[in-house]
């Protein structure tokens, strides 16, 4: 067999191939949760209550005024809707220390740059 035939049916086998592996990621809801409804589960901290859950964005996102975008952090403003105290000071992906096994949010100091410092034992990643 020549090398350009190879080539050929080498390149066959490879669109065969992704054809085969889109088709099974979309015929089983797009690699989500399995329930096809493509919603987003969210991790999230309210800075008020400290309550810290695992939320789907589409109810995060019916709790919220008409035309409102959420703030990333407390020093942007105010957050999503906290699904236990009701407040909105429910930031979304905040981060777990390794040190500590504390969830924080990320804080602008006094010159607005972002810090990622865990205020309860200080590790900074």
């Amino acid at each position: 067999m020549s090398d350009g035939v190879k080539k050929v049916l080498l390149g066959v086998v490879a669109v065969a191939a992704l054809g085969l592996m889109t088709w099974t990621l979309w015929s089983h809801g797009g690699g989500d949760d399995g329930g096809g409804d493509g919603d987003i589960l969210l991790m999230g901290l309210c800075t008020e209550c400290g309550h810290v859950a695992e939320v789907s964005q589409s109810e995060l996102m019916a709790a919220l005024p008409e035309r409102y975008l959420p703030a990333m952090s407390p020093d942007d403003g105010p957050g999503y809707v906290c699904p236990k105290c009701d407040k909105q000071t429910f930031y979304t992906n905040p981060i777990h220390c390794p040190e500590c096994d504390t969830y924080f949010v990320i804080r602008r100091d006094e010159n607005g740059v972002q810090v990622m410092q865990c205020p309860k034992c200080g590790w900074s990643g």
